[in-house]
């Protein structure tokens, strides 16, 4: 670890085992990089439908409960532009174009500038973490300063928050029994059901159970898209 990442940590962030501890981690970091809130907001790579949004911010309480979506304001449209791109947003007039009332509201509660970097869609789903100060402004020159130290943070942070966020998700709504995740993970590994069976001491009747249970309780319509969907869950690591 660089001696700066020491400073920003006084504890590692990949030894945090809940979202609370991890995220308590993250707002440390921030607040050394001279921000006051930080504010991550993921959406689930599932159920494609109505994909799960969850919202993480450390922003004013008053803000928040008179604000269902407080993590969520930005300009979609803003957002979604950069979703193929590692260039951060700056928050300007423009990215709050479409929201000004909302803007104006922030601002009145402190949440004056600042800085957004997108995760365009992986495996791990679409998210964006945001770190927010009352004041001064943010300007090029102290961007220049900390951006190793920004982006080094934003990405950290992501891969953290959207795994500890997936791992509540499966265990909440875990479908799966653990012999079935099992034999997704061989069935991933490109094995048949003859070679699971060999493998896992089972009879290969008893393998294509568990495959056809995955497949009916992942609502697929083969075993390779539930592989995918057991992927995608954060069942199958």
């Amino acid at each position: 670890m660089e001696p700066w990442q020491t400073d920003l940590l006084h504890h590692p962030l990949d030894d945090a085992t809940s979202l609370p501890q991890a995220f308590a981690r993250i707002e440390q970091a921030a607040i050394a990089l001279g921000f006051d809130y930080v504010s991550y907001c993921h959406q689930a790579p599932l159920p494609a439908s109505n994909p799960r949004v969850t919202l993480v911010n450390n922003y004013p309480e008053d803000w928040r409960s008179h604000n269902a979506d407080a993590g969520h304001f930005l300009n979609e449209a803003q957002i979604r532009s950069r979703m193929q791109s590692s260039l951060p947003i700056l928050w300007t007039d423009e990215v709050f174009a479409r929201n000004p009332n909302v803007q104006q509201s922030a601002r009145e509660h402190g949440i004056c500038h600042g800085w957004t970097q997108v995760f365009g869609d992986s495996p791990a789903g679409t998210a964006f973490l945001s770190l927010v100060r009352r004041h001064p402004a943010l300007n090029p020159h102290e961007l220049e300063a900390k951006r190793d130290r920004l982006n080094w943070l934003a990405h950290m942070a992501h891969t953290l928050l959207s795994r500890l966020i997936l791992q509540q998700q499966v265990q909440r709504d875990r479908p799966l029994s653990e012999r079935e995740i099992e034999v997704l993970k061989w069935t991933a590994d490109g094995k048949s059901a003859q070679d699971i069976a060999e493998i896992l001491l089972l009879s290969k009747n008893t393998v294509d159970f568990h495959i056809k249970n995955s497949i009916r309780k992942l609502n697929v319509p083969n075993k390779t898209a539930a592989v995918v969907r057991a992927v995608l869950m954060g069942m199958i690591h």
